[in-house]
């Protein structure tokens, strides 16, 4: 039989703390009901761990697609494949011909003496300027003629004169001038000779080794000049004969053109105009006679 079940008997002291427990239950319901618990459709904080992209719609535009991936036969065929070029809608760059490039200014260098360099007349009028103005005139362009040349000079002080200037590159085209003076200060045909095969080299070398560019002038006769009145006239012509022999002999022999102006020179016998105010040099007039008979050598040289 069993003993009649004895009731707890509740401490006095207890009652107050039961009752607040209670309370704070009825509390703690109420907000999980106000709240909605812990349901994630109500409750805008998450577990970031929890959160799950959400599926795309198969037909929207955030559905992923594959890569269409071409497999290797299809893409040796490819490589295979020669890629043609329609050139009539390419572009093409604008390649200037020839005749539109613009060529460099022609260089021309004149070796020489009294002569070349114009004694008593206007530079202008020097012969090697006014043979650049006439090979302009027939289409070439060229620069202002290099001119290394002084009165009185003989072929040793010319050797000199191109030793301490030194010109720099090749030319093309030079004319060389000289011996006049040789022959006036009594010098002998041994040393003319010898110094102007010198001067030949010296020549050639500034044509760039084409001998057609270079051109080779004989010597004038000042016996015909009001300057050599009281001279003796068939010493000096027959003198400057034999150093324009010289002249003639040593350019051949380096294939060289050769001007012979003596016959347009013989001219200023019977016309004052074609000799200097110093009654010894040419005039412009005379130099532009001598110009126009190394023009077509220099023309034959150049085009």
């Amino acid at each position: 039989m069993m003993s009649p079940t004895r009731k707890h008997k509740v401490h006095p002291w207890h009652r107050p703390m039961q009752k607040a427990q209670k309370h704070f239950m009825y509390i703690m319901v109420g907000l999980l009901i106000s709240c909605g618990g812990n349901n994630a459709t109500h409750n805008p904080v998450q577990d970031p761990g929890n959160i799950t992209a959400p599926t795309p719609d198969p037909g929207s535009a955030q559905a992923s697609v594959e890569p269409d991936v071409p497999n290797e036969e299809d893409a040796s065929k490819e490589m295979d494949t020669p890629i043609s070029v329609d050139n009539s809608t390419t572009p093409q760059p604008d390649i200037p011909s020839e005749a539109d490039v613009p060529s460099s200014p022609l260089r021309y260098l004149a070796l020489g003496d009294s002569y070349t360099i114009g004694q008593n007349v206007p530079p202008e009028e020097r012969w090697p300027v006014q043979l650049a103005e006439m090979l302009e005139v027939e289409g070439l362009s060229m620069e202002a003629p290099e001119i290394i040349a002084q009165t009185g000079w003989t072929t040793g002080n010319l050797k000199q004169a191109i030793a301490n200037q030194d010109p720099q590159g090749s030319y093309d085209l030079v004319t060389l001038l000289i011996g006049v003076n040789n022959q006036y200060q009594g010098r002998s045909l041994e040393e003319f000779r010898s110094e102007l095969k010198e001067l030949l080299v010296l020549s050639l070398a500034f044509a760039g080794g084409a001998k057609e560019h270079l051109i080779v002038v004989t010597i004038p006769d000042y016996g015909i000049t009001p300057f050599a009145a009281n001279s003796d006239k068939e010493k000096i012509a027959s003198d400057l004969a034999q150093f324009n022999q010289i002249v003639i002999e040593e350019a051949a022999l380096i294939e060289a053109p050769l001007v012979d102006i003596r016959e347009l020179w013989l001219q200023a016998a019977n016309d004052a105009s074609l000799i200097a105010d110093d009654g010894l040099h040419p005039s412009g007039s005379m130099y532009t006679l001598w110009a126009q008979a190394v023009l077509p050598k220099a023309m034959a040289a150049l085009k």
